[in-house]
């Protein structure tokens, strides 16, 4: 409390408590501090000012380098090259036009989430528990995930359920995820519908197998 740094000399001084008192009031920090660590402190629920500030804490940029999206309407002759273009009636839009660059800004969901990986990676060794551990943080109720050790240099991180593109493209960024160096990491999404024989089945080569 402010009463108990005024000197002893002062303290009958009606006026002089009076103008402390007035300062006090017009400069207190409970309302300021409570919207700070909303807006900029919480991570879980800061705003883009907030972001910005915590991206220059753990030194990672807004902007990612995101794959570019060319599945559009067509006929089959007009890219033979591509697999996923062209698709039929009803599947995909027209074509939008080339995408100039790859670099994308992120959004502040994506933006948080990009930030807890890189903060992570910043404090992690870099083993399969850790990194285990640093997936259910992440993608906490979104289903499981979890990470396999190939034990030829390269890892797999296995997503049972379907990731966004900006969260494909953070994943495989070497600089943001705890990978151990000169590991290499492979990303699987194990999504319905899944292979088999069945009427609302993927066939050969397109859908994956049923994990229950």
């Amino acid at each position: 409390m402010w009463q108990d740094t005024v000197l002893t000399q002062y303290s009958a001084s009606q006026k002089l408590l009076s103008i402390i008192s007035t300062f006090d009031q017009a400069t207190s920090l409970d309302d300021f501090t409570d919207e700070f660590i909303t807006r900029v402190w919480d991570l879980t629920t800061c705003e883009t000012y907030g972001l910005d500030v915590w991206g220059k804490i753990v030194n990672i940029s807004r902007y990612i380098i995101a794959p570019i999206e060319s599945t559009s309407f067509g006929f089959g002759e007009a890219d033979d090259a591509n697999p996923d273009y062209p698709t039929p009636f009803n599947e995909s839009p027209f074509f939008g036009g080339v995408q100039e660059t790859t670099n994308v800004r992120l959004g502040d969901d994506a933006y948080r989430t990009l930030i807890l990986c890189k903060a992570f990676t910043n404090i992690s060794i870099a083993t399969i528990p850790e990194l285990n551990k640093f997936l259910k943080i992440l993608f906490y109720e979104r289903g499981r995930a979890y990470c396999v050790n190939y034990r030829d240099m390269t890892m797999g991180i296995t997503f049972e359920f379907e990731l966004a593109p900006y969260e494909e493209s953070i994943m495989t960024n070497y600089d943001v995820v705890p990978i151990p160096s000169g590991v290499l990491i492979n990303i699987n999404q194990i999504v319905s519908p899944y292979f088999g024989f069945a009427s609302d089945a993927y066939p050969f080569n397109d859908g994956t197998f049923y994990r229950e």
